[in-house]
């Protein structure tokens, strides 16, 4: 994006105003290609909620049973719409939460309290409560912040319990 920004500011720095804003080409007044340039800024710092980050985050079940992980971004376990905000991981195994979009940062910038909030609920708990009852009752047994920091401290592992 920056080669993109420094390419359209050294084109129109090139440009000769004068030529530019004369009667016959009235389309190209400075107040249009302020407008521009000013659109085109807006546009290309728009595409940085849609890269697709490909680290991933490890949640490693050393429990005695098996384990559900919800991804939350408003600090609340909530009933999600996204397939990837939620996966069962056995025991003794690693569950992964990767390929998300917009990438880590962006989307831990933009959770409440710039955490985001990855919460642990056993499989028995959603068999015998169900999944509605699990959000309306909040029922969980434990709640990670993460920020980008603990991801770096923590080597992109969250290890259960």
């Amino acid at each position: 994006m920056k080669r993109v920004l420094f390419l359209i500011i050294t084109i129109f720095t090139h440009l000769r105003f004068d030529r530019l804003t004369s009667k016959s080409h009235s389309f190209f007044s400075r107040k249009n290609i302020v407008l521009f340039l000013l659109f085109t800024v807006l546009m290309l710092s728009s595409c940085v909620r849609d890269r697709v980050d490909t680290r991933k985050l490890s949640i490693v079940n050393e429990s005695t049973t098996d384990i559900y992980w919800v991804r939350s971004e408003s600090g609340t376990l909530k009933k999600t719409t996204r397939n990837d905000d939620v996966d069962l991981v056995k025991v003794n195994s690693i569950g992964l939460i990767g390929n998300i979009r917009p990438p880590w940062d962006v989307t831990i910038a933009y959770s409440k309290n710039k955490k985001l909030s990855i919460y642990i609920v056993i499989k028995d708990s959603v068999d015998k409560y169900g999944w509605d009852n699990v959000y309306k009752k909040s029922i969980f047994s434990k709640k990670y912040l993460i920020d980008m920091q603990y991801l770096k401290d923590n080597k992109w592992t969250i290890v259960y319990p």
